[in-house]
């Protein structure tokens, strides 16, 4: 029988269809008609998870006489290799805002891909071993240098997870989706292992998988205002205004951020919550950027920080927890819970010291001593009124607390 591979020039004879090294990757779908009879195969048989990690499929199918070779997807991330390290500047708060983010970026997306350095078969990225975080982070290290005494390690280490996340996402999509457990179990990509893709697929198939899935669907679905800014992160948008000599805020950057590009146009909400905040500022004639009023016009129709991210600046970027507006009343209420309970002891102290006090005193027989017992007593019930006029402000301040968290709730 006739054996064929596909060269530059076309098929010659061999047992399986490979692709020749010299080729390359493909960017985009690309259909070739051949007249050639009919060949099903994969090309990558001799995969290098090191250099290039991929899992892309070449079929090609016969149609009557014609055969048709598609070659799906974006082609294999391959990791570039660099002569020399690469400066990557940083801004104050060690993250990256310099050009060459966007290939410290790319490389970062390759590493995550290579199984063997991030496990797929770890279900929640604080579980990871720490030791695989910093290799990640040393891969980086080898390619990049930063300013004397900074590095964005931090932002690396955030960046990684979210590139891992989304890794298995696609591969959740193209190989799991849509199929019976037996076929995903077969359609696994050759450079993960066996074991580890079982236990991938049997996750997706669990009870918790489907739970967390739904859960992901749903939190994805609030997020309806996408940027405009393309690769470029918040920061470096910031940066390179700070470049220019202009002054920005959250405000600001959220506005360049939602700017679309020659020939194509906002989204519905991006554009009605851009419309409010022009028709806000144009009422606050002469006003300073990074004012409190802006931050309100900001946090009002944008919205507030939240979950301990700041909004606008990226990546890399926490804030107090206490700084949004949920968990601050969740603290305010748990201080409030430890001054009652406090104020629960202090009573029972003052109770016990009263009782004490009486016995000594009548042990002693004093009429003048009784007049005394007199006194204390209607101490003890003034503070014990007292406290009942505080525990009901305090049940006051909460139902009002309540009534804010609920009004919360509502508008998010």
């Amino acid at each position: 029988m006739a054996k064929t591979s596909f060269t530059e020039t076309g098929f010659q004879s061999q047992n399986e269809v490979h692709v020749s090294a010299d080729i390359g990757h493909v960017e985009s779908d690309e259909e070739v008609t051949l007249q050639t009879p009919t060949i099903v195969g994969k090309y990558g048989k001799n995969f290098n998870t090191e250099a290039q990690i991929g899992d892309e499929e070449c079929h090609i199918q016969e149609r009557e006489t014609n055969v048709q070779k598609k070659v799906k997807g974006r082609g294999n991330n391959k990791r570039k290799v660099l002569d020399k390290s690469v400066f990557v500047e940083l801004n104050e708060d060690n993250v990256p805002v310099s050009d060459s983010q966007r290939q410290m970026s790319s490389l970062i997306g390759t590493l995550v891909r290579d199984p063997r350095k991030l496990p797929l078969d770890c279900f929640d990225w604080r579980k990871m071993e720490e030791a695989k975080k910093e290799l990640i982070w040393t891969e980086v290290k080898r390619s990049y240098n930063f300013p004397e005494g900074k590095e964005p390690r931090e932002w690396v280490i955030m960046k990684a997870h979210a590139s891992w996340k989304d890794y298995k996402s696609e591969l959740k999509e193209k190989y799991f989706n849509g199929k019976t457990l037996a076929i995903a179990l077969q359609n696994r990509p050759q450079h993960i292992p066996p074991n580890m893709w079982t236990n991938l697929v049997e996750f997706w198939s669990s009870d918790l998988g489907k739970k967390r899935s739904e859960i992901g669907i749903k939190n994805r679905g609030k997020n309806r205002v996408p940027h405009y800014s393309g690769t470029r992160s918040h920061a470096r948008v910031r940066a390179n205004e700070e470049a220019k000599g202009n002054k920005i805020d959250k405000l600001g950057t959220w506005l360049l951020t939602h700017e679309p590009k020659k020939g194509s146009k906002l989204d519905d909400i991006s554009a009605m919550k851009k419309e409010l905040i022009l028709k806000k500022l144009d009422t606050l004639k002469d006003i300073e950027v990074g004012a409190p009023a802006c931050d309100e016009v900001f946090e009002k129709i944008v919205g507030e920080d939240k979950n301990g991210y700041a909004k606008t600046f990226g990546m890399g970027i926490r804030v107090p927890r206490s700084c949004t507006k949920r968990c601050a009343l969740k603290e305010e209420k748990a201080k409030r819970l430890k001054i009652e309970q406090e104020h629960e002891a202090t009573k029972e102290r003052l109770q016990n010291l009263e009782d004490v006090v009486a016995l000594l005193l009548n042990s002693m027989g004093s009429k003048a001593n009784q007049s005394e017992i007199n006194d204390l007593m209607t101490d003890g019930n003034t503070t014990t009124e007292k406290s009942h006029d505080e525990d009901r402000w305090n049940k006051d301040d909460e139902a009002e607390n309540d009534e804010l968290e609920d009004l919360y709730r509502d508008e998010h």
